[in-house]
């Protein structure tokens, strides 16, 4: 009897982060949790209508006929009667049956079952129901502080979500002094209250520090910490969520609240937030909350070891997530302390004992290719829904740039799982475009097509980077026109979106990257002719959607190459590459360089050492070019379009006959500049050992970033140098690498696809 009342309690502590899967060994109970959960299925996501509603009701009905007869101990069946009598109320009250919803709900209130975290879930929802048949908060005040009076944690996903409706019905009627009125002034519940007001600020909240500091002390050993502490502490984190930036003056608070505390994860947690969201952010004030973190995460282990189990697990992955998310990189390790890799292992390590030890359906790997066919949606409390999916998103931030995830599909796994739970529509949309975009990387183009026809773009037509992804997908197959039409209906659907001023700051780059797209698309099919003359065009769209009497546009980020300067030099750097395919506009060529130079100092953009390295090359003045080209690498070592140049110079392209015979007519008259001599080719290298050692290099260049660089791996002119090398050190696999060239060059968009992804 004892084993099953813990069967029963860890099945219910399950049940209230929406779990689904039951078998407590008592078959009605495990009955009655199932119809909870199919009726949450609906409510939370799926939808619900009269028919849905009536087959669940009529299953209700059939459970509390059985139970009658099924002679299971008192607290059991009072349990599951109060489980049936919530859920008949729910329906009835969506079905339109308000007397029904308000008699059902009210007997349920009336039950007593021993099950206490339970049963403040199964009041408040019951709570929360009749209000709302009532058309008053009145019975909210009334009564919310007979069923609870403190934050619940978050693995109380049921409990909270409830929490959060009467919460959130209260502040839409009343003000904070309302509540003041009607709620224990000192209690943390009221203060969490107010905060869904929106009306209090700062100063409010830390009116009530002093007294709880001076009712608290260090505990001693038969002591726990000041739950008054604790509490406020637990609800500093639901307000600081809420702040863009948090007063320095709760530094003292927070400081003090260590002094009085012991191995607190509440108070840990409000500190890593504090300094993260502070005031003076630094990168001081950075390091000091992944040590809070680490604390954090230090403490609720221990209480692992001694439990047995989490004492909140969501808090736990929320924390991994949110630590997670103030790294750009490994120089934010702490030695001993914190490791970005290692940390970002442990959240993946915790979602997936979180879906093992919860029975949640989990996406593996090869599954998460076909999404579509594959994924299982899961309808939770919301609030657990949003930390599961921030934490699977946080995972694919952390990785989406390393080859080894996107190869391995955990790029594809983390979205799937993430898509899978994802609660908020803004949110869902960039899930599936993500996906959509890894997909396209990996050149499953298809599956990606058929994503962002089926699913993104017809719940969501005004989505330009879809839209933009699904013409660079579409522009690898050999007819371009089905691209073409795209980007030009797109395009004219932005004009019209901006005119109405609708366009959003970071559509204004997208906008820009899609007319260059066009512009690729009208090189491939009408020639390169025809597009330089159309590059107008983009320098007009720039200054329309940049215009200079405003710094509203400068900048979508805070990176150099996230500013409007960057997207300018970008646009001249397209261009010179542009005259550069013409052979006989160099000048043009060196012009735009020079403009692209020119338009800030602020910082140096290595795209213009690239192309002024391929400008030299063209113009014969290859030791230059390969000047260029290392300086690029020197500071970029996985610099695709660098290493492309240098390898250019160590395999040069040898001219046939005709080719020539064109290029000594073009020197005789004087009508290029691209003069390629013999004795100037042989200046490049002092010898054949120089070269040799070039070559070596090049191998190690090559080799190197195929292994580490998205990019270089699906480039085929990487693929296709690396072949020449691996021939002219008699390695066999030159063949491999030939027919990945050709794989890659036949799976080729007309542009890469990170020019869409904004």
């Amino acid at each position: 009897m004892v084993r099953l009342t813990v069967s029963v309690e860890d099945t219910l502590a399950a049940r209230l982060l929406g779990s689904g899967e039951f078998n407590t060994g008592v078959d009605s109970l495990d009955t009655a949790l199932t119809l909870q959960f199919r009726v949450h299925y609906h409510l939370f996501g799926a939808g619900t209508t009269a028919v849905i509603g009536q087959v669940l009701l009529d299953d209700c009905e059939k459970l509390e006929k059985s139970l009658k007869a099924s002679g299971i101990d008192s607290h059991t069946s009072g349990l599951i009667k109060n489980i049936i009598y919530n859920a008949k109320g729910v329906l009835c009250f969506h079905m339109g049956q308000i007397e029904e919803s308000v008699r059902l709900l009210g007997m349920a209130s009336g039950i007593s079952i021993q099950y206490e975290k339970y049963k403040e879930y199964l009041d408040l929802e019951s709570l929360y129901y009749r209000g709302l048949c009532k058309r008053s908060t009145s019975i909210y005040f009334q009564e919310l502080f007979k069923i609870i009076d403190k934050i619940p944690k978050e693995s109380q996903g049921l409990t909270l979500h409830y929490l959060h409706l009467i919460l959130g019905e209260i502040a839409k009627k009343h003000k904070a002094k309302d509540i003041l009125e009607h709620f224990p002034k000192k209690n943390s519940l009221t203060l969490l209250a107010i905060s869904f007001t929106q009306e209090c600020d700062e100063k409010t909240f830390f009116g009530f520090t002093p007294e709880v500091l001076q009712n608290s002390k260090f505990p001693r050993a038969d002591e726990t910490n000041n739950i008054d502490l604790e509490q406020f502490h637990a609800f500093l984190p639901h307000f600081f969520k809420t702040q863009k930036s948090i007063s320095s003056e709760w530094y003292s608070f927070i400081v003090a609240s260590m002094e009085k505390t012991f191995q607190s994860v509440d108070v840990a947690k409000s500190a890593m937030i504090y300094f993260a969201r502070s005031s003076n952010p630094s990168k001081f004030n950075g390091r000091e909350a992944l040590l809070n973190f680490v604390n954090f995460a230090r403490y609720s282990e221990k209480q692992f070891e001694v439990n047995g189990s989490y004492d909140d697990i969501i808090s736990l992955i929320e924390c991994y997530a949110f630590a997670l998310e103030l790294v750009d990189d490994a120089s934010w390790n702490i030695e001993n302390v914190f490791d970005l890799e290692e940390t970002t292992r442990k959240l993946e390590s915790l979602l997936a004992f979180f879906y093992s030890e919860y029975k949640f359906p989990l996406m593996e790997n090869g599954d998460s290719l076909n999404w579509l066919e594959n994924s299982s949606k899961l309808f939770l409390p919301k609030t657990v829904s949003d930390v599961l999916a921030k934490a699977w998103g946080t995972l694919y931030l952390k990785r989406a740039e390393f080859l080894e995830y996107l190869l391995s599909n955990d790029l594809a796994c983390y979205l799937s799982n993430a898509m899978c739970v994802a609660s908020k529509v803004d949110n869902l949309v960039d899930l599936q475009f993500q996906y959509s975009y890894v997909l396209a990387v990996q050149r499953h183009t298809e599956p990606a097509i058929k994503i962002l026809k089926t699913v993104l773009l017809e719940a969501n037509p005004d989505c330009y980077k879809a839209w933009h992804l699904l013409a660079l997908c579409e522009s690898i197959r050999e007819d371009k026109e089905t691209s073409f039409k795209i980007v030009c209906s797109v395009l004219e659907a932005m004009k019209e979106s901006f005119n109405e001023k609708k366009l959003k700051l970071v559509e204004r780059w997208q906008f820009v990257q899609l007319k260059l797209t066009q512009l690729g698309l009208i090189e491939e099919i009408f020639g390169t002719l025809d597009a330089t003359e159309m590059l107008p065009e983009v320098f007009e769209l720039f200054s329309t959607l940049f215009p200079e009497d405003t710094k509203e546009f400068d900048r979508i980020g805070k990176e150099c190459n996230q500013t409007k300067d960057y997207l300018m030099q970008l646009i001249w750097v397209f261009s010179a590459n542009m005259y550069m395919r013409l052979g006989d506009r160099v000048d043009d060529s060196k012009n735009a360089i020079k403009e692209a130079k020119r338009v800030t100092d602020a910082f140096k953009n290595l795209n213009c050492d690239i192309a002024t390295g391929f400008l030299n090359a063209l113009t014969g003045d290859k030791k230059e070019a390969l000047k260029k080209f290392e300086s690029v690498l020197f500071y970029d070592p996985m610099n695709v379009n660098a290493m492309i140049g240098f390898a250019e110079i160590v395999f040069p392209e040898e001219l046939t006959g005709s080719e020539s015979t064109l290029s000594n007519y073009y020197q005789l008259n004087g009508s290029s500049a691209c003069l390629h001599t013999a004795e100037k080719d042989n200046r490049v290298f002092a010898n054949d050992v120089d070269k040799s050692v070039a070559c070596a290099r090049l191998k190690f260049m090559l080799e190197y970033a195929i292994t580490k660089s998205i990019e270089a791996y699906h480039s085929p002119e990487v693929w296709w140098y690396l072949s020449l090398v691996y021939e002219k050190y008699e390695d066999k696999t030159y063949k491999e690498s030939l027919l990945n060239c050709i794989r890659y060059k036949e799976s080729n968009p007309i542009r890469g696809f990170r020019f869409c992804n904004y």
